[in-house]
Order: C-alpha cells, then sequence, then structure tokens
C-alpha cells in the first residue's frame, strides 16, 4: 500500500498492490493491483481494479481473497500465490470472478460509514504554521499526485 507516485512500497512485486488514486470526480480512492511476487517465479502485479473507493476497499479485498482462497493452489507450496492463479487463469477470468465476489459482500459490515472516514481524514490536516511572532506562515504545500506510475 501506497500513497506516492513514486513506487516506493515496490507494490507490484506483492500479491495485492495498492495505489492511492483520484477519480475523475476527485474522490479519493485505491487502484488495486494483484498476483505480483518474487522468488522462483517473479511476476509484476497487474491492475484488477483502476478505482476503488474508500468505503469499498475491505470489501473489495475480501472478494480477492475469497477467490483465491477458492481457486488457488494448495497441492504445492511454490504455486499456492495469487500471482500463479492470475497467470493460469488469466486476469479477466480474475477480474469477473472478483467482481461476482464484491457484489455479494458488497454494502455488508466490511463497508466503511462515511462518518468514520471523515474521522479518519481529520487526523491528516496539514499542520497551521506560524513564526516566532505568531503569525501564519504559508509553506507552499501542495499535493503533487501523478495516477499511473
Amino acid at each position: 500500500m501506497t500513497g506516492s507516485p513514486n513506487g516506493r512500497a515496490a507494490i507490484r512485486f506483492h500479491d495485492i498492490g495498492l495505489q492511492a488514486a483520484i477519480n475523475a470526480a476527485g474522490e479519493t480512492g485505491w487502484e488495486v493491483l494483484v498476483g505480483g511476487g518474487l522468488g522462483r517465479t517473479p511476476m509484476i502485479g497487474k491492475m484488477l481494479n483502476s478505482f476503488v473507493a474508500n468505503e469499498h476497499l475491505l470489501a473489495y479485498l475480501e472478494g480477492i481473497m475469497r477467490v483465491y482462497n477458492r481457486y488457488g493452489r494448495r497441492d504445492n507450496k511454490y504455486k499456492a500465490r495469487i500471482k500463479i492463479l492470475v497467470h493460469e487463469e488469466g486476469l479477466e477470468t480474475i477480474k469477473g470472478q472478483v467482481q461476482a465476489e464484491f457484489a455479494e459482500v458488497h454494502g455488508g459490515v466490511l463497508t466503511l460509514p462515511k462518518d468514520e472516514l471523515d474521522g479518519i481524514t481529520a487526523y491528516f490536516v496539514p499542520p497551521a504554521f506560524t513564526d516566532q511572532d505568531g503569525n501564519n506562515v504559508d509553506m507552499g504545500l501542495s499535493v503533487n499526485y501523478r495516477p499511473g506510475l
């Protein structure tokens, strides 16, 4: 999981990678990558969904886990990874299965209420900087987000 556009968390090399994203409506959410991994069979994760809203992220991840638990390889410890499932079944097949599972759990207990998200967001308000005389100082800080990296 990363909010940085510079790939500091190497999300493309994990079973599930999450990149903070902003959609066309200006809403904050997540790009979801799946099927990455290193080891004996290195693979780069593939884009499963370009935008999942914050309140639906847990339910979407539950959908991914349900698909893996149902169809993933358990007979060989070297193939018991999401990357093998994505490689063998194909991204579009996995995407359809995840969407079906997500539709089943969507709106349930895994949906985060808006007031809970607003409370979390309030913890990350930029600080008000002042100089020694107590005057407000504009630090010129801004968010520089570049999606798709």
